[in-house]
């Protein structure tokens, strides 16, 4: 799972990973860079964790973003980590509350839904009488799309034709 936060909208976004290869969190990252680049966000400085791949850096550099790697074993430098911590138990929560039922393998179904949620339930740093969700995409509307608990088992009947 890649985990990027906005500190400004105080959003935390995730992306599923397939592997762990620097092509593939390279692409994980400019797709969650351009939600916020079209959202209005435009990141000047990325922080990461002691390790980044020459792959990546070349993308910050084509992309003209300055990046700091955080020292080792030094948290508290990089607010990142927090926000890691709290997707993570946001989305244990989530696959917890699935049906027994659920297919764990499944698991990346439920990203949006987490990432969605939980940014529901924080404030926005640079407007706090919103949320990361609304500051970065506008009110949600429950009416038009309601949400539900994951991974509830749904008994669907359609009628035989005559």
């Amino acid at each position: 799972m890649y985990i990027l936060y906005d500190y400004d909208s105080n959003a935390i976004l995730a992306e599923p990973l397939r592997n762990r290869q620097a092509a593939t969190i390279c692409d994980a990252w400019i797709k969650l860079s351009q939600v916020l680049i079209y959202r209005g966000q435009f990141p000047k400085m990325f922080i990461f964790d002691n390790e980044c791949s020459a792959d990546f850096k070349n993308a910050l550099f084509k992309y003209d973003i300055k990046y700091q790697l955080a020292p080792p074993h030094i948290h508290h430098h990089n607010a990142a980590k927090r926000a890691i911590q709290t997707f993570k138990h946001h989305f244990l929560a989530f696959l917890v509350s699935c049906n027994k039922n659920f297919p764990l393998q499944e698991w990346d179904r439920l990203t949006y839904q987490a990432q969605l949620t939980l940014n529901l339930l924080r404030n926005s740093r640079v407007m706090p009488q919103l949320s990361a969700y609304s500051y970065l995409h506008g009110v949600y509307d429950f009416n038009q799309c309601p949400l539900a608990p994951p991974g509830v088992q749904v008994i669907a009947h359609t009628k035989n034709e005559v």
